[in-house]
């Protein structure tokens, strides 16, 4: 009976020391704990810190890790108990250890979401699971992609960390977080079948996503489906094939999901009046009624004009009827791609997607110098 009273006092195995577990028990022969750390694209320096964790879970389970220097290292035990363990790891379930750039990603979401209050770095530390040095060097990362993005990071002592910009320019954020971050296939997906996906929960009862599931827990936590249905009924003349319609679809939900936050967009008068007065409002009215009708949001004057400004730049751009000045603008972005690629990297020469965005973000800046905004 001894045997599974050590076992039951075991601290599980986070998912990162799982993986160096399984590896070493799988491992028939000696090996070197460079190749374990290169097999598992990790550093020496962490597989050695894992180890006393690895080594006291295997003890706990009949397994001996034998460190010999010089040698290497090797797993002592019978296959039986090697075949045991095995199945312990493949249905153990741990906590997840996140990689830097998914954890910043976590990080910029907190912050994003919170905006414009205040997050403690105590509670990124409680929620990501990592040491206070770790979140500050992530606060650095998030702070200059923050600046980037035309939004600020103010640390207040004794409240804590807080985003400064417009509400326009935080939902502006949380797109390009989203654009950058999550893979096209992923958020195509989401938007299509909704969150599919185990654990994952949708709308209203999704918590924080930044301790949860990440920006794709954010995503389904969005109800994007919904959100494509509203644009693809009232807006009856756009392909909903079209990629803008997937930035379209994350803008109004993002707008949407602020909105019962009781984050709300403030525009300057000047501002909404064009907004409210342009051609394309007549979609954003209707737009707002659909969001009205079918999830119970209002959204006012100031929300309907920033949806019309949305709409100007993902809607009205897939119709361009001066092929001429199309063209011109994609031999345009092909010589700035060729000097980029001549003065930067070789690479971007070959870069499809940098070329995509430019042309989108030029076709973008077309119409909003056109209705002057």
């Amino acid at each position: 009976m001894a045997a599974p009273e050590v076992r039951m006092g075991l601290l599980p195995l986070d998912s990162r020391q799982m993986r160096i577990a399984k590896l070493l028990v799988e491992q028939p022969e000696t090996t070197r704990l460079e190749h374990v750390a290169s097999s598992l694209r990790l550093t020496d320096r962490v597989v050695r810190y894992n180890l006393p964790s690895v080594e006291a879970y295997l003890a706990g389970h009949g397994l001996r890790l034998v460190k010999r220097r010089g040698v290497g290292i090797w797993i002592d035990g019978d296959r039986a108990t090697r075949t045991a363990v095995m199945a312990d790891l493949a249905t153990a379930a741990g906590p997840a250890v996140l990689d830097a750039e998914d954890r910043q990603a976590r990080v910029l979401l907190a912050l994003l979401e919170a905006a414009p209050e205040a997050v403690r770095s105590e509670d990124l530390e409680s929620r990501l699971g990592v040491s206070r040095p770790t979140i500050r060097r992530d606060v650095r990362v998030a702070e200059a992609w923050l600046e980037q993005h035309r939004l600020h990071l103010r640390r207040l002592p004794g409240v804590g960390l807080s985003v400064r910009g417009s509400e326009v320019e935080v939902r502006a954020g949380l797109l390009a977080l989203l654009l950058e971050r999550v893979p096209a296939n992923v958020l195509d997906a989401l938007a299509r079948d909704g969150a599919a996906r185990d654990g994952v929960a949708t709308g209203q009862e999704a918590t924080s996503a930044a301790g949860g599931h990440g920006l794709e827990g954010y995503v389904a936590s969005l109800d994007l489906p919904t959100h494509r249905q509203i644009l693809t009924a009232e807006l009856r003349t756009q392909d909903e094939h079209d990629p803008t319609m997937l930035t379209a679809t994350l803008s109004l939900a993002i707008l949407v999901a602020r909105v019962r936050a009781n984050r709300h967009a403030r525009l300057v008068r000047g501002r909404l009046r064009s907004l409210l007065d342009h051609p394309v409002a007549d979609s954003a009215d209707r737009i707002a009624a659909a969001v009205s009708g079918r999830l119970g949001v209002d959204l006012g004057p100031a929300e309907a004009a920033s949806l019309t400004e949305s709409l100007l730049g993902f809607v009205e751009l897939t119709h361009i009827d001066d092929a001429t000045a199309e063209s011109d603008l994609i031999r345009a972005v092909d010589r700035l791609v060729a000097v980029a690629a001549e003065r930067l990297h070789p690479a971007l020469g070959d870069d499809e997607l940098l070329r995509g965005n430019l042309i989108e973000h030029l076709r973008r800046l077309q119409v909003r110098l056109r209705y002057s905004l």
